[in-house]
């Protein structure tokens, strides 16, 4: 039986809530893009065109190596007759949105993707003439972009996501209560949004990382130039589909990684970056139990998957035990049951927002040495009951599709089945096990398995401390 696994995605932040401003005045180190494109988006009655309005200004120039952000975003939606029709048709009279707009960032051969997404969730009434609905919708400021070489850099726009929930006359959702939509740019346009002139550095800075979280582009990848707005389709082997607790339409994967300590050893476990599978619920007040406007709600089945198990990849550690001991080990995590993903998020009031993630796992310890020597612990040293892990997540820092940290406190169960010659587990139990270890994961952006396949493959996330 397959599992779900505990460190990953939940919840999605927002930004202020403001419609999109006018323009500035001329900035020389930016370009201000004002743009509408033009999607074609599947409604419940049929394809129906969507016209979206982005807002955003993006430096001119930047050079290798260093972080260059575009500034916060905000998107107009525009969805005229006949596709209101459909929201009107289960009941609704206004309408709040969850919006997601995939780009790419393209440099020579390598490309990478990144999402903007943001939302409106406050009720906007459906015009009762003939006019287009317009929502105003801030997006959060988008990743850093890192590049690693010279050249110019490309931002373009791509698919379009967005989850509209109805609400009624009486202010209650309706049922169903969304239209989910997945839209497609519509041809015959261009697609670009902005250029940055990324130029050398004269003196790189030895050791120098992106930052948490960036987007990054540079030599390494092969591969003919993807045209902007093209789908970028590189799908990890192990990213596979998973039922959410509730229907609902998209499926992702994602990379988590993360540091565990070990308090009794007073050491740091770095758990390398593994595939996740995620089946989400729709992100809105009806997925509340009960439902609670304006607050959203969404939850998420999660799976691990290493070459066909419920396993995130093996970890190789070097401890001090009692101060003086160079010990070395080897543990893997598998997950029992399934794990669970709670969010709430409260559009203005972000006291009220927070994400948990709730499951269980057995560690199991080998490959140990002590001073050198190989101390055999057979192939069944594991810890005697599951370690029951919760960890929490606070959006806005928490995204979603953009990934961040989650963290908490576990308890280390005692270790039983260690040794072959001799019973271990007294002190492997001693050395390990005990309350209050900290443990902080970091969750990567995601890759849609389904439906546009943004974002994939997934980025691989530095672990944060």
């Amino acid at each position: 039986m397959r599992r779900a696994v505990l460190p990953v995605l939940v919840g999605a932040g927002l930004a202020a809530f403001v419609p999109a401003a006018p323009a500035p005045a001329d900035q020389p180190d930016v370009t201000h893009v004002d743009r509408t494109l033009a999607y074609r988006c599947a409604f419940p009655g049929g394809e129906r065109p969507v016209d979206l309005r982005v807002v955003v200004d993006v430096p001119r120039a930047a050079v290798v190596g260093t972080p260059v952000r575009p500034g916060a975003p905000a998107a107009t939606v525009s969805i005229a007759q006949p596709a209101l029709a459909d929201l009107t048709g289960i009941g609704a009279v206004s309408i709040g949105a969850v919006v997601r707009l995939d780009t790419t960032i393209t440099q020579g051969t390598s490309v990478a993707t990144a999402t903007w997404s943001g939302a409106w969730p406050e009720p906007v009434p459906i015009p009762a003439d003939d006019s287009a609905l317009a929502l105003d919708v801030p997006l959060e400021t988008p990743a850093p972009i890192v590049t690693g070489t010279a050249g110019d850099v490309e931002i373009g726009a791509a698919g379009l996501s967005a989850v509209l929930t109805g609400y009624t006359a009486d202010g209650a959702v309706t049922e169903p209560p969304a239209v989910e939509l997945s839209c497609a740019l519509a041809p015959d346009q261009a697609t670009s949004l902005a250029t940055i002139a990324v130029s050398d550095v004269e003196e790189p800075t030895p050791g120098a990382t992106a930052p948490p979280g960036a987007v990054v582009v540079g030599p390494k990848a092969t591969g003919a130039p993807a045209a902007p707005g093209a789908k970028v389709v590189e799908i990890p082997e192990d990213c596979e589909e998973i039922d959410p607790p509730k229907p609902a339409n998209s499926r992702y994967c994602a990379y988590v990684t993360g540091y565990a300590n070990v308090a009794k050893l007073d050491a740091a476990v770095l758990q390398p970056a593994g595939i996740v599978n995620i089946g989400p619920t729709n992100f809105s007040p009806a997925t509340c139990d009960p439902p609670t406007p304006p607050i959203l709600c969404q939850q998420a089945n999660l799976l691990p998957n290493l070459h066909g198990e419920p396993v995130l990849p093996e970890v190789g550690s070097s401890f001090l035990p009692f101060g003086f001991v160079p010990t070395t080990a080897k543990m893997q995590l598998t997950q029992i049951g399934l794990g669970f993903a709670d969010i709430r998020l409260h559009p203005r009031d972000p006291t009220f927002s927070n994400a948990t993630v709730s499951g269980a796992f057995v560690a199991r310890i080998y490959d140990a040495e002590v001073d050198g020597v190989p101390l055999d612990l057979g192939p069944n040293c594991r810890t005697a009951t599951p370690i029951e892990v919760k960890v929490f997540g606070k959006p806005p820092k928490y995204l979603l599709t953009g990934g961040g940290p989650l963290s908490g406190t576990v308890t280390i169960p005692p270790f039983t089945g260690c040794g072959v010659t001799e019973d271990l587990d007294p002190l492997i139990t001693g050395m390990v096990s005990g309350p209050d270890n900290f443990v902080k994961l970091t969750q990567g952006s995601i890759c849609t398995i389904n439906g546009n396949h943004f974002g994939c493959p997934p980025e691989v996330p530095t672990p944060q401390t």
